[in-house]
Protein backbone atom coordinates (compact mmCIF):
# COMPACT_ATOMS: atom_id res chain seq x y z
CA UNK A 1 0.00 0.00 0.00
CA UNK A 2 1.11 3.60 -0.68
CA UNK A 3 2.72 4.52 2.44
CA UNK A 4 2.88 8.80 1.37
CA UNK A 5 -0.73 9.82 3.03
CA UNK A 6 -1.89 12.88 4.35
CA UNK A 7 -1.67 14.02 7.75
CA UNK A 8 -4.93 14.19 9.30
CA UNK A 9 -5.40 15.59 13.00
CA UNK A 10 -8.26 15.67 15.10
CA UNK A 11 -10.06 16.56 18.37
CA UNK A 12 -12.90 15.24 19.95
CA UNK A 13 -15.27 15.09 23.20
CA UNK A 14 -17.90 12.24 24.04
CA UNK A 15 -19.02 9.35 25.94
CA UNK A 16 -17.68 6.22 26.26
CA UNK A 17 -18.95 3.20 27.44
CA UNK A 18 -16.95 0.70 29.19
CA UNK A 19 -18.00 -2.24 31.87
CA UNK A 20 -21.23 -0.64 32.36
CA UNK A 21 -19.45 3.27 33.38
CA UNK A 22 -20.34 6.43 31.16
CA UNK A 23 -16.83 7.92 30.59
CA UNK A 24 -16.74 11.58 29.39
CA UNK A 25 -13.91 11.85 27.66
CA UNK A 26 -11.82 15.10 25.41
CA UNK A 27 -9.19 13.63 22.73
CA UNK A 28 -6.46 14.23 20.20
CA UNK A 29 -5.74 12.23 17.66
CA UNK A 30 -3.10 12.71 14.85
CA UNK A 31 -2.48 10.57 12.40
CA UNK A 32 -0.27 9.65 9.80
CA UNK A 33 -0.94 6.02 8.68
CA UNK A 34 0.25 3.34 9.59
CA UNK A 35 1.43 6.01 12.48
CA UNK A 36 -0.92 7.65 15.39
CA UNK A 37 -0.91 9.12 18.02
CA UNK A 38 -3.99 9.67 20.81
CA UNK A 39 -4.22 11.77 23.56
CA UNK A 40 -7.54 10.94 25.69
CA UNK A 41 -8.46 12.42 29.20
CA UNK A 42 -11.22 10.29 30.82
CA UNK A 43 -13.14 11.53 33.75
CA UNK A 44 -13.27 8.34 35.83
CA UNK A 45 -15.96 9.19 38.74
CA UNK A 46 -14.49 12.32 38.92
CA UNK A 47 -10.63 11.89 38.44
CA UNK A 48 -8.90 12.88 35.59
CA UNK A 49 -7.04 10.20 33.67
CA UNK A 50 -4.60 11.07 30.57
CA UNK A 51 -3.96 8.31 28.24
CA UNK A 52 -1.47 8.46 25.37
CA UNK A 53 -1.43 5.58 22.79
CA UNK A 54 1.14 5.52 20.10
CA UNK A 55 1.93 3.72 17.42
CA UNK A 56 4.95 4.04 14.92
CA UNK A 57 4.16 1.53 12.40
CA UNK A 58 5.79 -1.21 14.03
CA UNK A 59 5.82 -0.43 17.73
CA UNK A 60 3.71 0.81 20.29
CA UNK A 61 3.54 2.27 23.98
CA UNK A 62 0.80 3.59 26.06
CA UNK A 63 1.31 5.82 28.90
CA UNK A 64 -1.93 6.26 31.51
CA UNK A 65 -1.09 8.67 34.59
CA UNK A 66 2.49 8.76 33.98
CA UNK A 67 2.48 4.67 34.04
CA UNK A 68 3.94 2.71 31.38
CA UNK A 69 0.86 0.00 30.47
CA UNK A 70 1.96 -3.24 28.69
CA UNK A 71 1.45 -3.60 25.55
CA UNK A 72 0.44 -7.11 25.41
CA UNK A 73 -0.05 -8.97 21.98
CA UNK A 74 -3.99 -8.29 22.04
CA UNK A 75 -3.26 -4.75 22.23
CA UNK A 76 -0.57 -5.10 19.64
CA UNK A 77 -3.23 -7.25 17.43
CA UNK A 78 -5.62 -4.20 17.69
CA UNK A 79 -2.99 -1.14 17.30
CA UNK A 80 -1.94 -2.63 13.81
CA UNK A 81 -5.99 -3.34 13.46
CA UNK A 82 -6.94 0.10 13.73
CA UNK A 83 -3.83 1.23 11.60
CA UNK A 84 -4.51 -0.87 8.73
CA UNK A 85 -8.24 0.66 8.75
CA UNK A 86 -6.73 3.99 8.92
CA UNK A 87 -4.17 3.09 5.89
CA UNK A 88 -7.22 1.24 3.55
CA UNK A 89 -9.60 4.18 4.11
CA UNK A 90 -7.04 7.18 3.06
CA UNK A 91 -6.10 4.27 0.59
CA UNK A 92 -9.62 3.77 -0.39
CA UNK A 93 -9.99 8.07 -1.69
CA UNK A 94 -6.33 7.88 -3.14
CA UNK A 95 -4.61 6.09 -5.78
CA UNK A 96 -3.31 3.08 -4.50
CA UNK A 97 -3.80 0.64 -6.75
CA UNK A 98 -3.44 -2.14 -3.91
CA UNK A 99 -7.30 -1.34 -2.72
CA UNK A 100 -9.89 -3.41 -4.12
CA UNK A 101 -13.83 -2.54 -4.37
CA UNK A 102 -16.85 -4.71 -4.76
CA UNK A 103 -20.27 -3.92 -4.22
CA UNK A 104 -22.16 -4.79 -1.02
CA UNK A 105 -25.46 -3.30 -2.20
CA UNK A 106 -28.57 -1.18 -1.23
CA UNK A 107 -29.01 -0.84 2.47
CA UNK A 108 -30.24 1.46 5.41
CA UNK A 109 -28.57 3.45 7.77
CA UNK A 110 -30.02 5.62 10.81
CA UNK A 111 -33.17 6.04 8.16
CA UNK A 112 -31.17 6.78 5.13
CA UNK A 113 -31.04 4.88 1.50
CA UNK A 114 -27.57 4.13 1.16
CA UNK A 115 -25.69 1.91 -1.07
CA UNK A 116 -22.17 -0.24 0.21
CA UNK A 117 -19.00 -0.57 -0.79
CA UNK A 118 -16.34 -3.55 0.53
CA UNK A 119 -12.58 -2.25 0.58
CA UNK A 120 -9.78 -4.53 0.51
CA UNK A 121 -6.42 -5.75 0.05
CA UNK A 122 -4.82 -8.86 -0.02
CA UNK A 123 -4.83 -11.38 2.94
CA UNK A 124 -6.31 -8.04 4.94
CA UNK A 125 -9.50 -7.92 6.89
CA UNK A 126 -12.05 -6.56 4.77
CA UNK A 127 -13.92 -2.94 5.49
CA UNK A 128 -17.22 -1.87 3.99
CA UNK A 129 -18.24 1.70 3.34
CA UNK A 130 -22.31 2.81 3.34
CA UNK A 131 -22.58 6.00 1.51
CA UNK A 132 -25.93 8.41 1.48
CA UNK A 133 -27.53 7.75 -1.99
CA UNK A 134 -28.36 11.42 -1.39
CA UNK A 135 -25.01 13.75 -0.07
CA UNK A 136 -22.40 10.77 -1.35
CA UNK A 137 -21.14 10.97 1.97
CA UNK A 138 -20.62 7.92 3.87
CA UNK A 139 -23.03 6.94 6.79
CA UNK A 140 -21.50 3.98 8.45
CA UNK A 141 -18.07 2.18 8.13
CA UNK A 142 -18.10 -1.76 9.46
CA UNK A 143 -15.21 -3.83 9.95
CA UNK A 144 -14.63 -6.45 12.36
CA UNK A 145 -11.92 -6.03 15.05
CA UNK A 146 -10.93 -7.50 18.54
CA UNK A 147 -12.27 -6.11 22.05
CA UNK A 148 -9.89 -5.61 24.13
CA UNK A 149 -11.82 -6.00 27.21
CA UNK A 150 -13.38 -9.77 26.16
CA UNK A 151 -11.01 -10.78 23.66
CA UNK A 152 -13.48 -11.67 21.22
CA UNK A 153 -13.63 -10.69 17.42
CA UNK A 154 -16.56 -8.43 16.82
CA UNK A 155 -18.50 -6.54 14.70
CA UNK A 156 -17.60 -2.37 14.94
CA UNK A 157 -20.00 0.15 12.94
CA UNK A 158 -18.83 3.61 13.11
CA UNK A 159 -21.78 5.94 12.36
CA UNK A 160 -21.21 9.33 11.07
CA UNK A 161 -24.29 11.21 11.81
CA UNK A 162 -23.53 14.77 10.77
CA UNK A 163 -20.52 16.38 9.04
CA UNK A 164 -18.63 19.88 9.17
CA UNK A 165 -17.32 22.22 7.02
CA UNK A 166 -13.31 22.34 7.83
CA UNK A 167 -10.71 24.07 5.50
CA UNK A 168 -13.53 24.02 2.87
CA UNK A 169 -13.40 20.14 2.94
CA UNK A 170 -16.87 18.09 4.56
CA UNK A 171 -15.31 15.93 7.69
CA UNK A 172 -17.24 14.53 9.90
CA UNK A 173 -18.92 16.08 13.40
CA UNK A 174 -20.82 13.60 14.98
CA UNK A 175 -19.78 9.77 15.49
CA UNK A 176 -21.38 6.82 17.10
CA UNK A 177 -19.31 3.61 17.15
CA UNK A 178 -21.22 0.53 18.70
CA UNK A 179 -19.72 -3.13 18.90
CA UNK A 180 -21.82 -5.65 18.38
CA UNK A 181 -25.13 -3.60 18.49
CA UNK A 182 -24.02 -2.32 21.96
CA UNK A 183 -22.78 1.60 22.28
CA UNK A 184 -19.37 1.89 22.96
CA UNK A 185 -18.41 5.92 22.05
CA UNK A 186 -20.56 8.93 21.01
CA UNK A 187 -17.82 11.88 20.07
CA UNK A 188 -18.42 15.22 18.51
CA UNK A 189 -15.43 16.25 16.84
CA UNK A 190 -14.31 19.82 17.60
Amino acid sequence: MDTKKEAVRTKAKGTLHVQGLKLVFTQEVSVQAPKFKEVMELDVMGKKILVTSVYNGKQAWIRADDKDVKVTDEIMAAFKDAAYGMSLMQGAFGSDKAVKFALVGDAQVKGKACVGVTVSTEGKKDINLFFDKKSGLISKVEMRTRDLMSGQEVTEERYITEYQTVDGRLVAKKIEVQRDGKALLEAEVT
